[in-house]
């Protein structure tokens, strides 16, 4: 019998190239794409605020990344506690 393995909400942030503002076109554009992420934008950056449902932090990030493209957008990078958490842990080392 297949072990099933179970969901859990992911959190992770996306911050969009060739964006500046979110205008209401692409809030509506993102928001057509996706129900699990929240737009905004700040000091020239659009992001969105993701928490997303998936088995792991690696499916999470990249059902993600094809929910954005999809839509036709390119992202600049993707941030995340998990990431800051290493980097801090590698800096005590």
């Amino acid at each position: 019998m297949p072990i099933k393995t179970r969901a859990r909400v992911h959190e992770f942030k996306f911050i969009l190239a060739d964006a500046t503002e979110l205008t209401p076109d692409l809030a509506d554009a993102l928001y057509q794409g996706f129900d699990d992420g929240t737009a905004g934008s700040c000091a020239g950056e659009v992001s969105i605020d993701f928490h997303r449902q998936a088995p792991s932090f690696e499916i999470a990030v990249q059902s993600a990344i094809e929910d954005v493209r999809k839509v036709g957008l390119k992202l600049a990078r993707v941030e995340s506690e998990q990431s800051r958490l290493v980097e801090q842990i590698n800096a005590r080392l």
